[in-house]
């Protein structure tokens, strides 16, 4: 196996993040798959700008993406196997502990404090946090 060192780890930190986050978010709230969502207009343009909001906190945050990140994620979105999902759409429908707080969450904390509007994450984070409430509750 060879380690790849990227110049800029922060760069490759912030262009992962904009890739989970949403797609985690979006396939939980929906309870759809990858396929399903991305094929949608409507859905797959709620994935664009939950990216596009992404890539707008990582630039108020000194993080230089390349101007094309948010369509070369959703090129590899369409990449990825129809029938998908993320671990915190398995985790939320399963009622288990996920990382929102730590995905969405973190994008609406981030987006507090810069001042950069996160509204689709912000929707995401709320639904989803009501559905991780309510099954602690059952626990």
């Amino acid at each position: 196996m060879t380690a790849v060192v990227p110049d800029d780890i922060w760069r490759e930190l912030w262009a992962k993040f904009l890739f989970v986050v949403p797609l985690g978010g979006l396939g939980a709230v929906t309870d759809a798959t990858i396929g399903e969502f991305r094929s949608r207009p409507g859905t797959r343009r709620l994935l664009e700008e939950a990216m596009t909001e992404i890539h707008r906190l990582a630039q108020a945050h000194g993080v230089a993406l390349p101007a094309d990140i948010v369509r070369a994620t959703l090129d590899f979105v369409d990449q990825q196997p129809a029938e998908g999902t993320s671990s915190l759409h398995r985790d939320i429908a399963s009622g288990r502990p996920s990382e929102l707080e730590a995905w969405t969450g973190a994008v609406v904390r981030l987006g507090e404090r810069s001042g950069t509007p996160t509204p689709v994450n912000g929707f995401l984070y709320e639904v989803l946090g009501l559905r991780e409430s309510r099954a602690a509750e059952g626990r």
